[in-house]
């Protein structure tokens, strides 16, 4: 090998000897560029959830409004919202076809077990949204067990947007996302306070003890106030919370 390189013409040799340098650059620009294909997979990850979170929210909003309304009609037997009952369940019908229309399946940039998780379980919820409209009609069901079905549907839906920070690294996007987060969280648990007060208005009493201890409210509770997120950090962190 050595006398084939002391026959090479000076040129020649110049060129092989600044051939080694070149490839050692080439190699460490492929890595980067790699490194950089794989921040930018990421990135669009999470701009394709982030572009999406109004269509969510959207929904969630539409069904927190059904979920008030439809304790005060169950609460008042029907005396009091009956005529703005049906209004509610067509703002939420046309929020629902927007939620199917963008996201039809979990798939691609979608495809992973922090948002596709989620999206199942609230998919095969919504399909369940007209038999409990129908036994809200027919006053079959109580307020806990209309809540019951309502809050752990909005709390999946609301996870979904939380799985965008759970896929980022970048410091700055994850803290603007924990922020939407916590402003959504922190919407979910007025509501909630909010369907105690309209039980109060069209019952003139808070729930009793044994409407606050039975399966469908505990159901309720359980997804109100799961954790507080705190703001400000680079990673969401959760912990125990009473609300």
């Amino acid at each position: 090998m050595l006398s084939i390189f002391n026959n090479l013409s000076l040129s020649a040799r110049i060129a092989v000897l600044a051939l080694i340098p070149l490839c050692a650059v080439v190699g460490v620009g492929i890595s980067d560029l790699l490194k950089e294909r794989e921040k930018a997979r990421v990135a669009q990850s999470v701009a394709d959830v982030v572009a999406l979170a109004p269509v969510v929210s959207g929904l969630v909003h539409e069904l927190q409004k059904e979920r008030g309304t439809s304790a005060g009609f169950i609460g008042s037997k029907g005396a009091k919202f009956a005529d703005s009952i049906g209004q509610r369940r067509a703002d939420t019908d046309r929020a629902l076809k927007a939620f199917r229309a963008s996201i039809p399946e979990a798939i691609g940039r979608l495809d992973f077990s922090g948002f596709k998780v989620p999206f199942d379980k609230a998919v095969s919820e919504l399909d369940n949204l007209d038999s409990v409209r129908a036994n809200v009609d027919s006053f079959s069901i109580n307020v806990p067990k209309m809540a019951g079905y309502y809050t752990p549907l909005i709390a999946e839906l609301l996870n979904m947007v939380e799985s965008v920070a759970l896929t980022s690294d970048d410091g700055r996007v994850v803290r603007l996302m924990v922020s939407y987060i916590a402003f959504l969280q922190a919407k979910e648990r007025a509501g909630l306070k909010g369907l105690w007060a309209q039980m109060a208005l069209v019952q003139d009493d808070l729930p009793s003890r044994s409407i606050a201890n039975s399966s469908g409210w505990k159901r309720c509770s359980a997804h109100s106030c799961p954790y507080l997120i705190v703001l400000g950090t680079s990673k969401p962190k959760r912990r125990g919370a009473r609300c």
